[in-house]
């Protein structure tokens, strides 16, 4: 996980999942699969807030598509995010997005492969 989001470098892992987008059963032309990956870490309120200002980022909506198995390890209360913070955590092979929960200190992070 650290080797897709290297900033969380140090941080405590609280939940993972990753998997396939789309159903083995379609009928969907063969070629590479398109991958995704879900985690909660715990960076420290103080990470957590120098994201923020960092990265200028603002209140999102909570992420409602966050897999089924880590909603019990998502915080609750309200998040920040943007634009720059997600480009902080893509890379040229993941595209994140990201919610940060300043009161927790969590970071929550929903990644695709490109």
């Amino acid at each position: 996980m650290i080797r897709r989001f290297p900033l969380l470098q140090g941080s405590v892992i609280e939940g993972w999942t990753a998997g396939t987008l789309g159903d083995d059963s379609s009928d969907r032309v063969p070629g590479p699969s398109t991958y995704w990956f879900d985690t909660v870490v715990n960076v420290g309120a103080a990470r957590a807030a120098a994201w923020a200002g960092q990265y200028h980022a603002d209140p999102v909506a909570p992420p409602d598509s966050v897999a089924g198995a880590l909603r019990d390890v998502v915080p609750s209360g309200g998040f920040v995010g943007g634009p720059a913070l997600d480009r902080a955590f893509s890379s040229p092979q993941w595209q994140a997005t990201v919610y940060l929960s300043l009161t927790t200190g969590r970071v929550v992070v929903l990644g695709v492969d490109d």
